[in-house]
């Protein structure tokens, strides 16, 4: 045998063909859907908790109205309404009607503690403020709210969940 026979049969060493980005592995497949539904799930929650929180910002925005009209021109009515207000806050939270026509004692139960039937020492409105709202607006001559009160009243409706 002659060697240069042999080293004719020999092929020069070709550079191996590119790998390209496509097709995909399975890992980035399965990636990609994680992203996807991740994204579709955290837009979903996002718009859902938007919208359940629709009547908080009309309530906050009744309320600036109302501190507006109530800081220009104190009244009973405006008292009134702030009080309409807050039952149809806690109306929307709880999705249950009977706060509407609650008055009495057991409105200042409530807006002691919005969260729960019980009363708790630690409380947003003030004793002043409770009384006012449950008790009273009802009166011929009734006290007033001072800006710390309708801050007070503010921070409640936020409270709610």
């Amino acid at each position: 045998m002659n060697p240069q026979d042999l080293l004719s049969q020999l092929r020069d060493v070709r550079a191996p063909i590119d790998i390209g980005w496509w097709p995909i592995a399975p890992g980035w497949w399965i990636l990609g859907i994680f992203i996807l539904v991740s994204l579709v799930s955290i837009i979903y929650i996002s718009v859902k908790k938007y919208k359940q929180n629709a009547w908080r910002r009309q309530a906050m925005l009744d309320f600036i109205h109302l501190k507006k009209t109530y800081l220009q021109s104190p009244c009973p009515s405006a008292i009134s309404e702030i009080n309409t207000l807050l039952k149809r806050a806690i109306t929307c939270t709880n999705h249950d009607n009977t706060y509407l026509s609650m008055t009495g004692e057991s409105w200042a139960i409530t807006l002691a503690n919005p969260l729960s039937t019980e009363p708790k020492k630690a409380t947003i409105l003030s004793d002043e403020v409770i009384n006012l709202l449950s008790f009273d607006q009802y009166k011929k001559s009734s006290g007033q709210l001072d800006q710390a009160s309708l801050n007070s009243i503010e921070k409640w409706i936020k409270h709610l969940k």
